[in-house]
């Protein structure tokens, strides 16, 4: 995605066609339901819909506001969020559609600025993110939405579950974890105390330090940008060398969990 362009790919990541959206916008999110049918926002009030597979798009950018996520329940229930203007004001953008995207009605989306991300983990509980560490939960489909602490006030831009339960929160120089949720949210340690993987990109081993676990016993999990394990095992020993010969080029994010904390991060596998 980007300035007029969506990206597909039909190889798993090894090569991308550009696909024309239709709109002069700068494109910020997109979320297909199934592999025919999706949908992609962004900037000058975008919002465009493909029945094809993202061979054709269809819909309107007519100005304000500016769209940062799109999320489908099912194809005909929908969330839009972002941000619109009244005067000098930004304020929070939070739609509904309960018919494909033909109509949306507003909600109230109870954060003071603007709405970055919204994510549903099943058709009645969701949660968006926001400025000021703003945390939202809905369990009525977006009906309500209730305060969940953060104990922060930097701008939280992205949400993401692996499951109903285990999911992440990440903002400016900060990362949250759930694993039970999202009742509760754990801030997660830093960039610098991150597991070190080398070489990182890797073509089809990759070796990581995990010193840290001080005898301890982990379990690494990696997981695909859809957010499917691919991979889980035991790890005992101060360093473990993987083979990942099996994964495709692209990018995989990776936990490691133990009895007194979590870490988590990226790996990137590249081959010629």
């Amino acid at each position: 995605m980007g300035n007029n362009s969506i990206l597909k790919t039909s190889d798993g990541g090894n090569t991308w066609v550009n696909q024309n959206p239709g709109v002069n916008s700068i494109l910020r999110s997109v979320y297909f339901i199934d592999p025919n049918l999706g949908f992609s926002v962004g900037s000058n009030g975008a919002i465009i819909k493909t029945i094809d597979g993202g061979t054709n798009w269809v819909g309107s950018a007519p100005g304000w506001p500016e769209y940062r996520a799109v999320w489908f329940i099912n194809k005909d229930t929908g969330f839009v969020a972002g941000l619109g203007q009244t005067g000098p004001n930004t304020i929070p953008i939070l739609y509904k559609s309960v018919n494909g995207g033909a109509n949306w009605t507003s909600l109230n989306a109870t954060i003071s600025g603007p709405v970055y991300d919204v994510l549903f983990i099943n058709d009645s509980t969701g949660f968006i993110v926001g400025v000021f560490g703003a945390i939202r939960k809905t369990t009525d489909g977006g009906n309500t939405w209730t305060t969940q602490s953060s104990g922060t006030t930097k701008t939280l831009y992205d949400i993401f579950f692996s499951d109903s339960l285990n999911g992440y929160i990440s903002g400016i120089d900060i990362l949250f974890r759930t694993t039970n949720g999202g009742v509760s949210w754990i801030e997660q340690q830093k960039e610098k105390e991150k597991i070190c993987f080398f070489p990182n990109p890797c073509s089809y081993y990759i070796e990581g330090d995990f010193s840290f676990l001080k005898n301890e016993v982990g379990v690494l999990q990696i997981y695909d940008l859809l957010g499917q394990l691919i991979w889980s095992e035991k790890v005992e020993s101060t360093s473990k060398k993987l083979s990942l010969s099996s994964l495709k080029n692209g990018t995989y994010y990776y936990s490691c969990s133990w009895a007194e904390g979590n870490l988590c991060g990226k790996i990137t596998v590249l081959r010629d």
